[in-house]
């Protein structure tokens, strides 16, 4: 225990010396925090943007072919603008967010009963456009409800008729699910977060010293070589941990800080409590990223290398989180037992405000350390092979 400890301290001083290096790993680990934070605000800004109480323009060609149609969606908050060329190249083109074109044959088949023809243009690639883009057809299709209903109470017809189903929805999201949208992809950058930060520290301890001719005297000692791996892995799981705390701080500071209520439109908190529990949750996950980079140092050939695959190794165990943002929150207990996988569904309730039980906390942590402790015994069997210190 005493050479595990020598070999930590001597890499933690080794490490806190190349302050280049600290720097750019401390500066990784906030890029994600003030990342995630503007994104929050952007989103909010451009979501709060639209107000169904403020007037929304809308080009039309043709408007004199509809007036009825015309002061409806005046009485509604749309402020209509005469247009004229080619109306589908500007809404291409983002000049008009949205247009609508009316024809001699929408005036005619309106008189007579028929479907009138409305066409509508649109860009749906533009995501900032789609609540108006909606807000319009929403109108348009109240519209011509109430036009049907008036046409069958001019015959005698009930236009209830035409109702056999009243929807009535209860949304019981609370304000905090649904401020989940503008961090939905929170837990992928947990993710990157703590399979990177210490990334730097295991490359460095074990190729770089091979490349440097020291870690050759180093192995020549009459110690254990598994002392001496134990020490440096510790190394880059104590400089994640500091990165990944540190990382989770300046996301709760921003939230106490910065106007997030006054961006999305609405009040949420992000608690102390919440997000020391996410802290907690990494660190054994945090535990297994290390012994997993280690593992995967003791194979590469060259700095380089090693670099490379290390900087591959956070996307691909982060790309189960991205599939949280896109589907129903897993309950699963197998799901919840993944490391990395299970660390995201687990934060990803807690920054929802939902429970997480203590048997999925415990199977959680049970499997993260079994396959720490797999990768653990893989990474000191390669590291007491000869060809640990061969680049070729």
């Amino acid at each position: 225990m005493n050479i595990i400890w020598i070999v930590f301290r001597k890499e933690w001083v080794d490490h806190i010396r190349d302050q280049r290096a600290v720097v750019s790993a401390l500066a990784n680990g906030l890029f994600t925090p003030v990342f995630m934070l503007a994104m929050v605000l952007l989103l909010g800004k451009t979501m709060l943007s639209f107000n169904e109480e403020n007037p929304e323009p809308l080009h039309v060609i043709g408007q004199q072919y509809a007036p009825a149609l015309m002061q409806y969606l005046e009485a509604s908050n749309i402020e209509i603008v005469p247009a004229s060329g080619d109306l589908a190249e500007e809404v291409r083109q983002g000049k008009v967010k949205m247009g609508l074109i009316l024809t001699e044959e929408y005036a005619q088949a309106f008189r007579e009963g028929r479907p009138a023809p409305v066409q509508l243009v649109m860009d749906t690639s533009r995501q900032s456009n789609l609540l108006v883009m909606n807000r319009v057809i929403r109108l348009i299709e109240t519209y011509s409800r109430q036009v049907t209903s008036l046409r069958l109470m001019a015959r005698g017809i009930d236009p209830l008729i035409l109702m056999p189903l009243i929807p009535n929805i209860q949304d019981v999201a609370t304000p905090q699910s649904s401020a989940l949208l503008f961090m939905s992809m929170l837990p992928f950058f947990i993710a990157l977060v703590v399979f990177s930060a210490g990334a730097g520290v295991i490359v460095d301890s074990l190729v770089g010293e091979r490349e440097r001719n020291t870690l050759e005297p180093l192995l020549i000692n009459p110690v254990r070589r598994s002392s001496l791996l134990i020490g440096k892995v510790l190394t880059s799981f104590s400089f994640a941990v500091m990165t990944v705390g540190l990382s989770l701080f300046v996301f709760w500071l921003g939230f106490q800080v910065l106007p997030i209520e006054e961006s999305i439109g609405f009040s949420m908190t992000l608690s102390a409590s919440s997000m020391f529990f996410i802290f907690l949750l990494c660190i054994p996950e945090t535990a297994f990223a290390a012994v997993l980079q280690a593992f995967i140092a003791s194979f590469a050939r060259s700095y380089k290398e090693a670099q490379t695959f290390l900087a591959v190794l956070p996307f691909v165990v982060g790309i189960p989180s991205v599939v949280l943002a896109f589907v129903p929150n897993p309950t699963d207990l197998l799901q919840v037992a993944i490391p990395g996988f299970g660390h995201s569904i687990l934060s990803n309730r807690l920054l929802r405000g939902e429970p997480v039980t203590s048997l999925e906390v415990i199977v959680l942590l049970l499997t993260t350390l079994l396959f720490t402790a797999v990768f653990l015994w893989l990474a000191i069997r390669s590291f007491q092979r000869e060809r640990i210190l061969a680049s070729k």
